[in-house]
């Protein structure tokens, strides 16, 4: 079975790498874990992801993020779920002038209060929180993402 899920993840990886947008700002998942929990993503400083003023282009580090919470939780709830990202904000601290990190977390808590607006609604709408990090552990930016969440009509 551990096998199996580092086989999952690894894929999961290798399919998010390759989606456009960050497969072309060179924007890589490093880490997944297997009980789909934690991901890591980095962004590098490249001439793609460059701005004018020579740091980081602030679509590039919102890109990074855009999608990494829904895919989560997509692999946690399982099939029958409709998982969109609704809203997001963007806080831009400082310049990021070196290769840029975000990680993500879902925690007990977040599956709870989503299983029970699930139970009591069939959907339900929950706000997570990440931090973009420069190499010096220096926060470059802070994101706030709202994820849509209901139940899959079945026909």
């Amino acid at each position: 079975m551990i096998l199996s899920s580092r086989l999952r993840t690894w894929r999961d990886r290798l399919v998010i790498n390759l989606y456009p947008p960050f497969f072309f700002t060179g924007t890589r998942c490093v880490h997944v874990s297997p009980d789909y929990r934690h991901a890591r993503m980095e962004l590098p400083l490249t001439l793609l992801t460059r701005n004018l003023n020579g740091s980081q282009f602030g679509g590039a580090i919102f890109a990074m993020t855009d999608p990494v919470f829904a895919l989560l939780l997509f692999r946690l709830l399982g099939p029958g779920h409709v998982i969109w990202a609704k809203r997001a904000t963007i806080e831009f601290r400082r310049p990021g002038r070196s290769r840029l990190r975000a990680d993500f977390h879902v925690t007990e808590q977040d599956l709870t209060a989503i299983a029970a607006d699930l139970t009591a609604a069939g959907r339900h709408v929950h706000e997570f929180h990440v931090e973009v990090m420069d190499r010096a552990g220096e926060v470059v930016a802070t994101v706030d993402q709202q994820v849509y969440v209901r139940r899959e009509e079945r026909c």
